[in-house]
């Protein structure tokens, strides 16, 4: 049957060997780290300042409702996932759903969106943060463009030297530079920030409405890149397992992550801060770097 033989990668003649990528080695664990890959770091050090830019103090609202839709989004993925196995993932979903063409259409369109926002917008926005590390930490100033070229660098000695080396290093990067940030949202939260913990970063009463919808369609961009662990689903071990759960289980981990690092950002700021100058969370060439000299100590910050 050619959509089975579509869906696991292998040809249907009796003879052919199956058309996999690679040995079926990778796990569970391996498929959540291609999920997340350097999505945290990235996301809060940068993202999260422009959704500040337009929500204001409703900042959270905004990374909570967006986190629904995308989650809504990765439980879709993980229906298909569960059918098809192929390494053309988004493609080959919906030239199961829909047709061929359009799936050729739409693997198109990702690939654009991928070479300008994933291939080249993170290694720019990775060197702008490096950036402004040395500017705020060394007191000196490095092109924006190098620690971009390092980034990309180490990038391409890791998937040199195979996906599992790759994948493991991304995971350990996530890991590793998340755990900062969990220490300062902790640390806020329990000192209460400039104003005390309150729940009305999670109603638009300090903005609009507006503002937190503008702030949506920026929050939802958090999330981008969860949709690549199906892409090694045929160097899986058993891919209908676990690439739905890598999809839904990254996508609800970083949502849970990213409203209670903004929660803790928000508070830590000031509704009065951040109605006066909303940018502020943006422009600052450390945001989180000065959270944490505030709230905790610069050993935090660096």
């Amino acid at each position: 049957m050619a959509s089975e033989a579509v869906s696991t990668g292998t040809a249907s003649t009796g003879t052919a060997t199956p058309a996999n990528l690679g040995p079926r080695k990778l796990t569970t664990i391996h498929a959540i780290g291609q999920a997340l890959a350097i999505g945290p770091i990235f996301s809060i050090g940068l993202v999260s300042g422009l959704v500040a830019s337009v929500a204001g103090f409703s900042t959270p609202l905004s990374i909570l409702l967006g986190s629904v839709g995308s989650l809504g989004l990765a439980y879709v993925i993980a229906i298909y996932a569960r059918r098809y196995a192929g390494a053309g993932a988004i493609y080959e979903y919906l030239a199961q759903a829909v047709h061929n063409s359009f799936g050729i259409f739409s693997a198109g369109v990702y690939f654009l969106g991928t070479l300008f926002l994933g291939a080249g917008g993170i290694y720019i926005g990775l060197g702008f943060l490096v950036q402004g590390f040395f500017q705020a930490h060394l007191s000196t100033t490095i092109p924006w463009w190098l620690g971009g070229a390092v980034a990309l660098a180490i990038a391409f000695l890791l998937n040199h030297f195979g996906v599992r080396i790759a994948i493991r290093g991304v995971l350990t990067l996530a890991i590793f530079s998340t755990i900062p940030f969990l220490i300062l949202a902790v640390v806020i939260i329990s000192k209460g920030g400039v104003g005390g913990n309150t729940l009305s970063v999670f109603t638009p009463n300090a903005t609009s409405w507006n503002a937190v919808f503008n702030g949506i369609l920026f929050a939802v961009t958090l999330f981008i890149g969860f949709e690549a662990a199906a892409s090694i689903a045929e160097e899986t071990h058993n891919p209908r397992k676990s690439i739905p759960i890598a999809v839904v289980g990254a996508v609800g981990m970083t949502a849970v992550l990213y409203v209670v690092v903004s929660y803790a950002a928000t508070i830590g700021f000031g509704q009065a801060a951040l109605a006066k100058s909303p940018n502020a969370w943006f422009t600052s060439p450390s945001p989180m770097g000065a959270l944490a000299t505030t709230y905790v100590g610069s050993w935090l910050s660096v």
